[in-house]
C-alpha cells in the first residue's frame, strides 16, 4: 500500500479546511490530514504527527502565519510550508518567501494547490538530496588523507580542505582567493602559473607529479600532486590531490643510502680478499726467488766449476766445453735477474731505495735515460702500500721495455693534496687509446690502483709518448 502524504493543516476555518482538502483529495488520494486551529495544537503536531507537508492560513486567533513559519524554522523541518489565504499583499507574500515558505496560493485558485505541493515537494527533495551530497562531500574532506584544493580557471585558490591546512600551515580564511601556484609553489617551480592550468598545456594535468611545494614558514618540501579539470554549469575549475612525500623520500634515500653502504661493504671485503690474494703471491714470489738464487744458481755455479776444472786437465776439452760454460754464465744472469724481480722485502720496505734498485738492474742493458723523482714523506704509507705501488711501477717499466722503444722515462712519485701520484711518462711509440691491447699490463695496473680507492689515467697517441697516472688517497 502506498504512504500516504501527512498534512498538517493550521486552518481556523472548518470550512476552509474541507474545501480544500476536497480539491487535493481528488489529485493526491492518498493523504493523510491533521487539522489544528491554535499555537499549542500546531506545536503538539509539529512533534507527534511528523507531517510531510504544512499548509497554514495567514492569521489565526492565537497565531498567525509569519509566526507558525518561524517555529516551524527553529526546529530545522526538510518539508514544504505553503501559505494557503484569503488575500495578501504583494509585499507579504516577498516577505513570507524569503522567511522560508516555499509558496503561497489564494483561497479563490486552490486548483494550483497540488501542483504547488508537488514543486515544492521536488524542490525539498532536491535540496536534501543537495544537502546530503554536501555534507558527504565535507566529511570526504575533512577525512581525507590528501591535501584537497579546488582552483579556478585564474588560478585562485576556493576551497582549502583541513589536511591541505596541515601540509602548508596557512587556514581556509588565510588562503582562500590567492593565487594557488604563486603561494605554495616556489618560484622555480610555478609552471603551474604561466597557463593558468589550461589543460592543453599545463604538464601536471590529469596525472601524478612530483614538484617541490612552500609551507607558510618557508620550507619547502616534496609533494606529489594531481590535478584533473572539472566542468560544472559550464565553468571549468580544477581540483589538486595533493600529498607530502617527505617520508617517502627519506625512506627512498636511506634504503639507497644503505644499500649503497652494503655495495661497499661487500667491495671492501672483495678488496681485503684481493689483498690478501696478492700478499700470498708476493710471498711465493720471493720464496720462487730465494729458490732460484740459493739453490739453482748454486747448483749451476757448482756444475760451471766442474766444467771449467775438466776443460782446464784436459785440454782437448777445453773448446767442446766453452760453449756450454758460456750458456751457464748466461743462465745464472738470467737467474740472477729473475730472481731480484721476484724477492722483494715484506716489510719495512724502503720503496725509494726498491725503485732506485731496478731502475739500476733495468739500466745495465737498457736504452731509456731514467729520471727519478720521489717526494712522499715516508710515514704516509705502510709497507702493503709501497710494495704495490713498486709493482706498479714494475709493470710500468716492463712494458715500456718491451713496447715504447723509447729514449727517456720519467719516474714520479709525490704527494698530490690528499693522494699519491705515481706518474711514470716516456716519449716512445705512444698507441691508440681505443685500442685493444693483447697483453694484461694495464689492466693488473688498474686492478692494483682501485684495490687501494685509486684512479688510472693514461693519456697517449701514436709517435707522442705515453704518460701513465696512478692516484691513490695515502690516508688509506
Amino acid at each position: 500500500m502506498k504512504k500516504p502524504l501527512k498534512i498538517l493543516m493550521l486552518e481556523d476555518s472548518a470550512a476552509d479546511a474541507e474545501l480544500i482538502q476536497r480539491v487535493l483529495l481528488k489529485e493526491k488520494p492518498y493523504c493523510e490530514f491533521k487539522l489544528v486551529m491554535n499555537k499549542a495544537a500546531y506545536l503538539d503536531a509539529l512533534d507527534k504527527f511528523e507531517p510531510d507537508l504544512i499548509l497554514s492560513d495567514n492569521t489565526l486567533p492565537q497565531i498567525n502565519a509569519t509566526e507558525a513559519l518561524e517555529l516551524f524554522n527553529t526546529r530545522s523541518l526538510s518539508i514544504p510550508f505553503i501559505l494557503v489565504t484569503g488575500t495578501v499583499s504583494e509585499e507579504f507574500a516577498v516577505e513570507i518567501i524569503k522567511l522560508g515558505a516555499d509558496d503561497y496560493i489564494l483561497k479563490d485558485r486552490l486548483k494550483r494547490l497540488p501542483t504547488a505541493i508537488d514543486a515544492a515537494m521536488q524542490k525539498k527533495k532536491a535540496q536534501a538530496e543537495a544537502q546530503q551530497s554536501e555534507e558527504i562531500r565535507k566529511l570526504i574532506m575533512n577525512a581525507a588523507l590528501d591535501g584537497i584544493i579546488t582552483i579556478d580557471g585564474n588560478g585562485i585558490i576556493t576551497v582549502w580542505n583541513p589536511r591541505a591546512e596541515e601540509l602548508f600551515g596557512w587556514t581556509a580564511a588565510e588562503i582562500v582567493g590567492k593565487q594557488f601556484a604563486q603561494t605554495i609553489i616556489p618560484s622555480a617551480f610555478r609552471e603551474l602559473g604561466k597557463h593558468k592550468f589550461n589543460p592543453s598545456k599545463s604538464s601536471v594535468l590529469n596525472k601524478v607529479s612530483e614538484l617541490t611545494a612552500r609551507h607558510k614558514n618557508g620550507r619547502e618540501f616534496p609533494i606529489e600532486i594531481a590535478i584533473v579539470a572539472v566542468q560544472q554549469n559550464r565553468a571549468d575549475f580544477f581540483c589538486a590531490f595533493i600529498r607530502d612525500i617527505s617520508e617517502r623520500k627519506q625512506a627512498d634515500a636511506n634504503l639507497k643510502a644503505m644499500e649503497q653502504k652494503m655495495y661497499d661493504q661487500q667491495i671492501e671485503e672483495h678488496k681485503k680478499i684481493s689483498r690478501a690474494v696478492i700478499n700470498a703471491q708476493e710471498a711465493e714470489k720471493n720464496h720462487i726467488g730465494q729458490e732460484l738464487h740459493d739453490n739453482i744458481s748454486q747448483i749451476l755455479a757448482s756444475t760451471k766449476m766442474y766444467l771449467s776444472t775438466a776443460a782446464n786437465r784436459n785440454k782437448s776439452l777445453k773448446d767442446v766445453l766453452a760453449y756450454p760454460l758460456e750458456l751457464i754464465d748466461n743462465s745464472i744472469k738470467a737467474i740472477r735477474s729473475l730472481s731480484h724481480k721476484q724477492v722483494t722485502p715484506l716489510k719495512n720496505i724502503d720503496l725509494k731505495s726498491l725503485i732506485q734498485k731496478l731502475l739500476e738492474d733495468l739500466g745495465e742493458d737498457a736504452m731509456p735515460k731514467f729520471n727519478f723523482v720521489y717526494a712522499v714523506p715516508e710515514k704516509l704509507l705502510g709497507d702493503g702500500f709501497k710494495l704495490n705501488i713498486y709493482r706498479i711501477v714494475q709493470e710500468l717499466l716492463n712494458n715500456i721495455q718491451k713496447h715504447a722503444a723509447a729514449k727517456k722515462v720519467d719516474i714520479i712519485i709525490k704527494t698530490e693534496g690528499s693522494d699519491i701520484n705515481v706518474t711514470v711518462a716516456d716519449n716512445g711509440k705512444g698507441f691508440e687509446p681505443d685500442s685493444k691491447r693483447k697483453g694484461i699490463g694495464i689492466s693488473n695496473i688498474m686492478n692494483r690502483a682501485e684495490l687501494y680507492n685509486g684512479n688510472l689515467i693514461v693519456k697517449t697517441s701514436p709517435g707522442k709518448g705515453c704518460t701513465v697516472s696512478v692516484l691513490m688517497p695515502y690516508e688509506y
